[in-house]
Protein backbone atom coordinates (compact mmCIF):
# COMPACT_ATOMS: atom_id res chain seq x y z
CA UNK A 1 0.00 0.00 0.00
CA UNK A 2 1.61 3.41 -0.55
CA UNK A 3 2.72 5.51 1.94
CA UNK A 4 0.84 8.76 2.72
CA UNK A 5 2.09 11.58 3.21
CA UNK A 6 -0.18 14.47 4.57
CA UNK A 7 1.09 17.91 3.36
CA UNK A 8 -2.12 19.68 4.33
CA UNK A 9 -1.80 19.20 8.33
CA UNK A 10 -1.33 23.18 9.19
CA UNK A 11 0.70 23.32 11.97
CA UNK A 12 1.05 26.44 14.54
CA UNK A 13 4.65 27.39 14.23
CA UNK A 14 4.13 30.68 16.59
CA UNK A 15 5.84 30.14 19.81
CA UNK A 16 8.13 27.93 18.44
CA UNK A 17 11.17 29.92 18.26
CA UNK A 18 10.73 30.00 14.47
CA UNK A 19 12.75 32.61 12.51
CA UNK A 20 9.98 32.85 10.16
CA UNK A 21 7.08 33.46 12.39
CA UNK A 22 8.42 34.78 15.30
CA UNK A 23 10.54 37.43 14.28
CA UNK A 24 7.60 39.28 12.48
CA UNK A 25 7.62 42.35 14.45
CA UNK A 26 11.48 42.52 14.25
CA UNK A 27 11.45 42.48 10.77
CA UNK A 28 8.22 44.23 9.65
CA UNK A 29 6.75 45.76 12.65
CA UNK A 30 3.40 43.57 13.05
CA UNK A 31 3.13 40.17 14.65
CA UNK A 32 -0.12 40.39 12.19
CA UNK A 33 1.88 39.74 8.78
CA UNK A 34 1.54 36.19 7.15
CA UNK A 35 5.09 35.48 6.52
CA UNK A 36 6.40 34.30 3.38
CA UNK A 37 9.87 35.36 3.26
CA UNK A 38 12.16 32.57 4.62
CA UNK A 39 12.76 29.64 2.77
CA UNK A 40 11.25 27.13 4.59
CA UNK A 41 8.44 24.64 4.34
CA UNK A 42 5.30 24.54 6.90
CA UNK A 43 5.39 20.84 6.53
CA UNK A 44 6.69 18.43 9.30
CA UNK A 45 9.83 16.94 8.39
CA UNK A 46 9.67 13.41 6.92
CA UNK A 47 8.80 10.77 9.23
CA UNK A 48 11.88 8.24 8.39
CA UNK A 49 14.00 11.65 9.80
CA UNK A 50 11.72 12.29 12.77
CA UNK A 51 12.06 8.49 13.56
CA UNK A 52 15.62 8.42 13.52
CA UNK A 53 16.27 11.76 15.57
CA UNK A 54 13.47 9.86 18.03
CA UNK A 55 16.07 7.05 18.37
CA UNK A 56 19.28 8.59 19.09
CA UNK A 57 17.49 10.65 21.25
CA UNK A 58 15.89 7.43 23.00
CA UNK A 59 19.79 5.75 23.55
CA UNK A 60 20.18 8.94 25.85
CA UNK A 61 23.56 9.85 25.41
CA UNK A 62 24.75 12.98 23.44
CA UNK A 63 28.09 12.96 23.74
CA UNK A 64 30.08 14.73 21.08
CA UNK A 65 29.74 12.18 17.41
CA UNK A 66 31.41 11.36 14.78
CA UNK A 67 30.68 11.05 10.77
CA UNK A 68 31.22 7.40 9.95
CA UNK A 69 31.76 6.22 6.49
CA UNK A 70 27.86 5.73 6.90
CA UNK A 71 27.37 9.31 6.38
CA UNK A 72 29.51 9.84 3.58
CA UNK A 73 27.90 6.62 1.76
CA UNK A 74 24.14 8.52 2.30
CA UNK A 75 25.78 11.44 0.35
CA UNK A 76 27.48 9.54 -2.49
CA UNK A 77 24.75 7.09 -2.97
CA UNK A 78 21.97 10.00 -3.04
CA UNK A 79 24.37 11.93 -5.70
CA UNK A 80 24.40 8.96 -8.03
CA UNK A 81 20.47 8.04 -7.48
CA UNK A 82 19.40 11.43 -8.05
CA UNK A 83 21.83 12.74 -10.23
CA UNK A 84 22.99 10.22 -11.93
CA UNK A 85 26.84 11.97 -10.49
CA UNK A 86 29.13 8.96 -9.41
CA UNK A 87 31.39 10.95 -6.96
CA UNK A 88 34.03 9.33 -4.17
CA UNK A 89 33.55 9.48 -0.60
CA UNK A 90 36.85 11.80 0.11
CA UNK A 91 35.46 14.04 -2.31
CA UNK A 92 33.69 14.94 0.37
CA UNK A 93 33.74 17.81 2.99
CA UNK A 94 31.62 18.70 5.85
CA UNK A 95 30.15 21.89 6.60
CA UNK A 96 27.42 23.27 9.11
CA UNK A 97 26.03 25.25 6.22
CA UNK A 98 26.40 26.61 2.82
CA UNK A 99 26.31 30.22 3.84
CA UNK A 100 29.56 28.72 6.58
CA UNK A 101 30.76 27.04 3.07
CA UNK A 102 30.61 29.70 1.38
CA UNK A 103 32.87 32.08 3.56
CA UNK A 104 35.18 29.29 3.73
CA UNK A 105 35.41 28.79 0.08
CA UNK A 106 35.75 32.70 -0.79
CA UNK A 107 39.10 32.94 1.58
CA UNK A 108 40.43 29.63 0.43
CA UNK A 109 40.08 30.29 -3.26
CA UNK A 110 40.81 34.20 -3.20
CA UNK A 111 42.63 36.58 -1.75
CA UNK A 112 42.04 40.01 -0.53
CA UNK A 113 40.84 42.27 -3.37
CA UNK A 114 40.13 39.69 -5.53
CA UNK A 115 37.23 39.91 -7.96
CA UNK A 116 34.16 37.28 -7.17
CA UNK A 117 31.52 37.23 -9.56
CA UNK A 118 27.44 36.50 -8.92
CA UNK A 119 24.50 36.63 -10.82
CA UNK A 120 21.90 39.05 -9.31
CA UNK A 121 19.56 39.11 -8.47
CA UNK A 122 20.50 36.43 -6.20
CA UNK A 123 20.53 35.35 -2.60
CA UNK A 124 21.82 37.67 -0.52
CA UNK A 125 24.70 35.80 1.29
CA UNK A 126 26.46 35.79 -1.94
CA UNK A 127 27.69 39.22 -2.49
CA UNK A 128 27.23 40.19 1.86
CA UNK A 129 30.24 37.02 2.46
CA UNK A 130 32.12 38.28 -0.48
CA UNK A 131 32.09 42.20 0.84
CA UNK A 132 32.88 40.98 4.29
CA UNK A 133 35.90 39.17 3.23
CA UNK A 134 37.29 42.01 1.61
CA UNK A 135 36.82 40.69 -1.60
CA UNK A 136 35.55 42.56 -4.69
CA UNK A 137 32.16 41.53 -5.86
CA UNK A 138 31.35 41.40 -9.72
CA UNK A 139 27.99 41.83 -10.67
CA UNK A 140 26.48 39.91 -13.83
CA UNK A 141 23.30 40.47 -14.20
CA UNK A 142 20.79 38.10 -15.38
CA UNK A 143 19.17 38.85 -18.49
CA UNK A 144 15.20 38.76 -18.04
CA UNK A 145 13.47 38.95 -21.48
CA UNK A 146 9.36 38.20 -21.58
CA UNK A 147 9.07 36.64 -18.34
CA UNK A 148 12.35 34.64 -18.89
CA UNK A 149 16.01 34.71 -17.06
CA UNK A 150 19.09 33.62 -18.84
CA UNK A 151 22.64 34.27 -18.29
CA UNK A 152 24.44 37.24 -19.58
CA UNK A 153 26.94 35.19 -21.75
CA UNK A 154 28.31 38.30 -23.88
CA UNK A 155 29.55 40.54 -20.56
CA UNK A 156 30.51 37.74 -18.77
CA UNK A 157 33.05 37.30 -21.56
CA UNK A 158 34.29 41.03 -20.69
CA UNK A 159 34.07 40.15 -16.90
CA UNK A 160 36.27 36.59 -16.03
CA UNK A 161 39.94 37.96 -16.83
CA UNK A 162 39.12 39.77 -13.43
CA UNK A 163 37.59 37.12 -11.70
CA UNK A 164 39.07 34.52 -9.69
CA UNK A 165 35.94 33.07 -7.86
CA UNK A 166 32.83 32.42 -9.52
CA UNK A 167 29.96 31.43 -7.14
CA UNK A 168 26.62 29.64 -9.29
CA UNK A 169 23.49 29.63 -7.96
CA UNK A 170 22.01 25.81 -9.39
CA UNK A 171 18.60 25.87 -8.92
CA UNK A 172 18.66 29.92 -9.24
CA UNK A 173 17.14 31.71 -5.70
CA UNK A 174 15.17 33.88 -6.15
CA UNK A 175 13.99 33.03 -10.10
CA UNK A 176 13.89 29.74 -9.97
CA UNK A 177 15.74 29.00 -13.13
CA UNK A 178 16.90 25.47 -13.86
CA UNK A 179 19.95 25.78 -15.89
CA UNK A 180 20.03 23.73 -18.93
CA UNK A 181 23.20 21.17 -19.86
CA UNK A 182 23.80 24.05 -22.39
CA UNK A 183 23.97 26.91 -20.36
CA UNK A 184 26.01 25.10 -17.44
CA UNK A 185 28.74 24.15 -20.01
CA UNK A 186 28.78 27.35 -21.82
CA UNK A 187 29.33 29.11 -18.85
CA UNK A 188 31.62 26.33 -17.56
CA UNK A 189 33.99 27.10 -20.89
CA UNK A 190 34.26 30.71 -20.44
CA UNK A 191 35.48 29.94 -16.56
CA UNK A 192 37.96 27.45 -17.84
CA UNK A 193 39.03 29.67 -20.64
CA UNK A 194 40.02 32.24 -17.67
CA UNK A 195 41.05 30.26 -15.25
CA UNK A 196 38.01 31.09 -13.01
CA UNK A 197 37.37 28.67 -9.94
CA UNK A 198 33.14 27.78 -10.20
CA UNK A 199 31.82 27.55 -6.70
CA UNK A 200 28.42 25.99 -7.53
CA UNK A 201 25.26 26.16 -4.61
CA UNK A 202 23.01 23.27 -5.23
CA UNK A 203 20.67 23.31 -1.85
CA UNK A 204 17.83 23.32 -3.66
CA UNK A 205 18.83 20.58 -6.24
CA UNK A 206 16.25 18.20 -5.57
CA UNK A 207 13.20 20.31 -5.68
CA UNK A 208 13.10 20.45 -9.64
CA UNK A 209 9.95 20.17 -11.72
CA UNK A 210 8.92 18.03 -14.69
CA UNK A 211 10.23 18.15 -17.08
CA UNK A 212 13.31 20.22 -15.87
CA UNK A 213 16.48 18.16 -14.96
CA UNK A 214 18.80 19.49 -12.40
CA UNK A 215 22.42 18.86 -13.77
CA UNK A 216 24.90 19.25 -11.31
CA UNK A 217 27.74 21.94 -12.25
CA UNK A 218 30.93 19.37 -11.96
CA UNK A 219 29.02 16.74 -14.21
CA UNK A 220 27.98 18.82 -17.18
CA UNK A 221 31.61 17.87 -18.86
CA UNK A 222 34.38 19.17 -19.91
CA UNK A 223 36.45 18.06 -16.50
CA UNK A 224 34.19 20.74 -14.65
CA UNK A 225 35.07 19.09 -11.64
CA UNK A 226 38.78 19.77 -12.11
CA UNK A 227 37.87 23.46 -11.15
CA UNK A 228 34.88 23.43 -9.03
CA UNK A 229 33.46 23.03 -5.73
CA UNK A 230 29.73 21.73 -5.20
CA UNK A 231 27.47 22.80 -2.04
CA UNK A 232 25.05 20.10 -0.94
CA UNK A 233 22.49 19.67 2.06
CA UNK A 234 19.45 18.05 3.06
CA UNK A 235 18.00 21.29 4.71
CA UNK A 236 15.70 22.74 1.81
CA UNK A 237 14.54 19.32 0.84
CA UNK A 238 13.65 17.84 3.91
CA UNK A 239 12.94 21.23 5.74
CA UNK A 240 15.44 20.49 8.50
CA UNK A 241 17.70 23.68 8.02
CA UNK A 242 17.81 24.17 11.94
CA UNK A 243 20.32 21.18 12.15
CA UNK A 244 22.95 22.78 9.90
CA UNK A 245 24.30 19.84 8.20
CA UNK A 246 25.79 20.44 4.31
CA UNK A 247 28.37 19.10 2.40
CA UNK A 248 31.07 20.19 0.07
CA UNK A 249 31.52 17.76 -2.90
CA UNK A 250 35.71 19.09 -4.21
CA UNK A 251 36.66 16.11 -6.72
CA UNK A 252 40.10 18.14 -7.25
CA UNK A 253 42.42 17.06 -4.52
CA UNK A 254 44.58 20.63 -4.44
CA UNK A 255 40.68 22.43 -4.05
CA UNK A 256 39.75 20.20 -1.23
CA UNK A 257 43.16 20.45 0.47
CA UNK A 258 42.75 24.49 0.74
CA UNK A 259 39.42 24.19 1.36
CA UNK A 260 39.93 21.64 4.52
CA UNK A 261 42.61 23.79 5.63
CA UNK A 262 40.52 27.05 5.61
CA UNK A 263 37.62 24.94 7.71
CA UNK A 264 40.54 23.79 10.15
CA UNK A 265 41.67 27.28 11.19
CA UNK A 266 37.75 28.00 12.62
CA UNK A 267 37.66 24.45 14.03
CA UNK A 268 34.29 23.69 11.77
CA UNK A 269 34.90 20.34 11.47
CA UNK A 270 32.63 18.84 13.96
CA UNK A 271 28.95 18.05 13.06
CA UNK A 272 25.86 18.57 14.91
CA UNK A 273 24.96 15.04 15.89
CA UNK A 274 21.38 15.51 14.68
CA UNK A 275 22.14 16.73 11.79
CA UNK A 276 24.50 13.45 11.05
CA UNK A 277 21.69 11.28 11.76
CA UNK A 278 19.25 13.67 10.28
CA UNK A 279 21.39 13.20 6.65
CA UNK A 280 21.87 9.75 6.83
CA UNK A 281 18.05 9.05 7.22
CA UNK A 282 16.98 11.86 4.75
CA UNK A 283 19.44 10.19 1.64
CA UNK A 284 18.66 6.75 2.47
CA UNK A 285 14.74 6.60 3.64
CA UNK A 286 13.25 9.87 2.13
CA UNK A 287 13.01 9.65 -1.62
CA UNK A 288 9.00 8.40 -1.26
CA UNK A 289 8.49 11.65 0.69
CA UNK A 290 10.22 13.95 -1.76
CA UNK A 291 8.25 13.07 -5.24
CA UNK A 292 4.95 13.18 -2.70
CA UNK A 293 6.39 16.99 -1.82
CA UNK A 294 6.79 17.55 -5.48
CA UNK A 295 3.49 16.64 -6.17
CA UNK A 296 2.27 18.77 -3.81
CA UNK A 297 4.36 21.66 -4.16
CA UNK A 298 4.02 21.76 -8.07
CA UNK A 299 0.08 22.29 -7.65
CA UNK A 300 0.50 25.20 -5.02
CA UNK A 301 2.93 26.53 -7.56
CA UNK A 302 0.14 26.27 -10.56
CA UNK A 303 -2.53 27.67 -8.11
CA UNK A 304 -0.17 31.05 -7.12
CA UNK A 305 0.93 31.65 -10.86
CA UNK A 306 -2.81 31.51 -11.57
CA UNK A 307 -3.51 33.79 -9.05
CA UNK A 308 -0.87 36.26 -9.35
CA UNK A 309 -0.47 36.61 -13.08
CA UNK A 310 -4.20 37.13 -13.31
CA UNK A 311 -3.98 40.83 -10.54
CA UNK A 312 -2.97 43.59 -12.58
CA UNK A 313 -0.14 45.01 -11.97
CA UNK A 314 2.40 41.64 -11.34
CA UNK A 315 3.30 38.93 -12.94
CA UNK A 316 5.19 36.02 -11.35
CA UNK A 317 8.19 34.23 -12.99
CA UNK A 318 7.44 30.42 -13.27
CA UNK A 319 9.89 28.78 -10.95
CA UNK A 320 11.46 25.59 -12.87
CA UNK A 321 12.81 24.38 -9.40
CA UNK A 322 12.29 25.61 -5.48
CA UNK A 323 9.49 26.17 -3.68
CA UNK A 324 9.80 30.14 -3.79
CA UNK A 325 8.41 32.39 -6.26
CA UNK A 326 10.16 35.62 -7.76
CA UNK A 327 7.03 38.05 -8.36
CA UNK A 328 6.88 41.79 -10.55
CA UNK A 329 5.50 44.23 -9.27
CA UNK A 330 6.89 46.89 -11.23
CA UNK A 331 3.47 47.42 -13.23
CA UNK A 332 1.85 48.18 -10.07
CA UNK A 333 3.86 51.94 -9.90
CA UNK A 334 4.87 51.80 -6.82
CA UNK A 335 8.61 52.51 -5.14
CA UNK A 336 10.19 49.99 -3.25
CA UNK A 337 9.10 51.35 0.25
CA UNK A 338 5.64 51.96 -0.89
CA UNK A 339 5.58 47.87 -2.29
CA UNK A 340 6.70 46.22 1.21
CA UNK A 341 4.06 48.95 2.84
CA UNK A 342 1.18 47.48 0.16
CA UNK A 343 2.27 43.87 1.57
CA UNK A 344 2.22 44.59 4.99
CA UNK A 345 -0.37 46.99 5.62
CA UNK A 346 -2.73 46.26 2.98
CA UNK A 347 -2.02 42.92 2.06
CA UNK A 348 -0.90 41.57 5.62
CA UNK A 349 1.81 39.61 3.40
CA UNK A 350 5.70 39.48 4.84
CA UNK A 351 7.52 38.78 1.63
CA UNK A 352 10.90 39.12 1.28
CA UNK A 353 11.67 42.73 -0.30
CA UNK A 354 13.56 42.10 -4.26
CA UNK A 355 15.77 44.80 -3.42
CA UNK A 356 17.72 42.30 -0.86
CA UNK A 357 18.69 40.67 -3.93
CA UNK A 358 20.56 42.79 -5.53
CA UNK A 359 21.05 44.70 -8.81
CA UNK A 360 17.83 44.01 -10.64
CA UNK A 361 15.78 43.20 -7.60
CA UNK A 362 13.98 46.64 -7.35
CA UNK A 363 10.21 46.44 -8.05
CA UNK A 364 10.19 42.66 -7.57
CA UNK A 365 8.79 40.82 -4.39
CA UNK A 366 9.79 36.77 -3.48
CA UNK A 367 7.22 34.70 -1.91
CA UNK A 368 7.51 31.43 -0.42
CA UNK A 369 4.45 28.77 -1.71
CA UNK A 370 5.79 25.65 0.59
CA UNK A 371 2.65 26.32 2.90
CA UNK A 372 -0.74 23.61 3.72
CA UNK A 373 -3.05 24.08 0.56
CA UNK A 374 -5.68 26.31 3.10
CA UNK A 375 -3.15 28.60 4.48
CA UNK A 376 -2.09 29.32 0.68
CA UNK A 377 -5.90 29.74 -0.55
CA UNK A 378 -6.52 32.02 2.34
CA UNK A 379 -3.07 33.96 1.96
CA UNK A 380 -3.24 34.47 -1.82
CA UNK A 381 -7.47 35.71 -1.43
CA UNK A 382 -5.76 38.42 0.97
CA UNK A 383 -3.35 39.49 -2.05
CA UNK A 384 -6.34 39.93 -4.59
CA UNK A 385 -8.22 41.94 -2.15
CA UNK A 386 -5.59 43.97 -1.07
CA UNK A 387 -5.28 44.33 -5.38
CA UNK A 388 -8.48 44.84 -5.82
CA UNK A 389 -8.39 47.60 -3.68
CA UNK A 390 -5.61 49.40 -4.75
CA UNK A 391 -6.18 48.75 -8.33
CA UNK A 392 -10.30 48.57 -8.93
CA UNK A 393 -11.40 46.77 -11.69
CA UNK A 394 -12.79 48.79 -14.66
Amino acid sequence: MPEKFNFDEVIDRTGSASYQWDCRQEFYGDNGVFPMWVADMHFKSPQVVLDALRQRIDYGNLAYTAMMPSFYKAITNWMQTQFNWQIMEDWVSFSPGIVTALCVAIRAYTQPGDGVLIQTPVYSPFFKTVERNNRQVIVNQLLLKEGYYTMDFGKLEQQLPKVKLAILCSPHNPVGRVWTTGELHRFGMLCKKHGVIVLSDEIHADLVYDPYQQISFANAGNNFADFSATMIAPSKTFNIAGLYTSAIIIPCPELKKRFDTEMDKSYLVEGNLFGIFALEAAYTKGKRWIEALLEYLRENRDIMLNTINNLPGMRAIVPEGTFIMWVDCREMGLSDDELMKFFIEKARIGPAPGTIFGKGGSGFVRLNFAYPRAMLAEVLQQLKNAVDELIPVR
